[in-house]
């Protein structure tokens, strides 16, 4: 979602100043409709999310921001995107922050496509609380924009809401058909022979 002319989102998957400063965590879980939109409605009254790039200091402190999200993951780490320059990603980082302060933050991936275009991802990314993330997303979209992303790829880890999910779409989020991360994680037991464990992942 989101580029220089970003009017769609490829992909979310909604089943989508100052280093040190807490941002509040989201309780991990199936969020409920009931919460998720007491929560939309609080975060109106703070006025809308929005993106900027991150400073030279929260750029040196990336992965402990990062923790201090309500779902960090390795993916927005400083070190994957190490791993992925070696491919030709370069990493983009954003905060996201409204009227009452930090709210969140995403580590994107950026890719040349042509003489002066670029395709975005920003793996298990937006980093912020559930009711936020359609903002975030919409801000994150208006920044890219400036710099001719064709396309946003995005899918934050965040539990089924159809309230969520709604939102999403009125914030111009479209759920893409491909999959770029593993939607499911099976737990295995290594003590077993190789025969059974290959049993296990048919």
């Amino acid at each position: 979602m989101g580029r220089g002319h970003c009017q769609r989102a490829e992909r979310a998957c909604a089943r989508s100043e100052g280093a040190g400063a807490p941002v509040s965590r989201a309780k991990r879980g199936v969020a409920s409709p009931e919460r998720v939109s007491s929560r939309m409605r609080e975060i109106e009254q703070v006025g809308p999310v929005r993106a900027r790039p991150a400073t030279e200091n929260e750029e040196r402190y990336w992965d402990r921001l990062v923790r201090e999200t309500a779902r960090p993951h390795l993916l927005q780490s400083t070190g994957w995107a190490q791993v992925k320059a070696a491919t030709g990603w370069r990493a983009e980082r954003f905060i996201f922050e409204d009227d009452g302060g930090r709210r969140g933050c995403v580590q994107v991936l950026r890719k040349r496509v042509g003489p002066s275009l670029s395709v975005a991802y920003a793996p298990r990314g937006p980093l912020c609380e559930d009711e936020r993330l359609p903002d975030a997303v919409s801000a994150l979209r208006k920044e890219l924009a400036r710099d001719w992303t064709v396309s946003l790829v995005v899918d934050p880890e965040i539990p089924e809401s159809e309230t969520l999910t709604r939102a999403l779409e009125i914030a111009g989020v479209r759920r893409s058909p491909v999959y770029v991360q593993p939607r499911r994680t099976l737990l295995m037991d290594l003590s077993q022979d190789s025969d059974a464990m290959l049993a296990t992942m048919r």
